[in-house]
């Protein structure tokens, strides 16, 4: 969980696309007013980032659903994380 005490600088959505978006699917995104699922929440904790839902489009345009953990990668600028494992759904 992200926290500050400014007031901001939150995380509010974390979505990770295996190709470029273009310029009308980031509008898209950004005009959606949908709300994510209660049981699709990523969860961070001591350095360890476990996302439950990852949807990715197979070769053959199928949707393929994962989930995925991954690890902080300590001092990283800007801040990265490292995939430790993933798993179908």
């Amino acid at each position: 969980m992200l926290i500050s005490l400014r007031g901001y600088d939150l995380l509010d959505e974390l979505r990770i696309y295996n190709r470029v978006l273009s310029e009308s699917e980031i509008q898209q995104l950004y005009q959606m007013n949908n709300q994510p699922s209660d049981n699709c929440w990523a969860i961070y904790e001591n350095g360890s980032l476990h996302i439950p839902c990852v949807k990715v489009m197979g070769p053959f345009g199928d949707e393929l659903h994962y989930e995925a953990d991954m690890q902080y990668e300590p001092l990283s600028e800007p801040m990265s994380f490292q995939l430790t494992g993933a798993k179908p759904k």
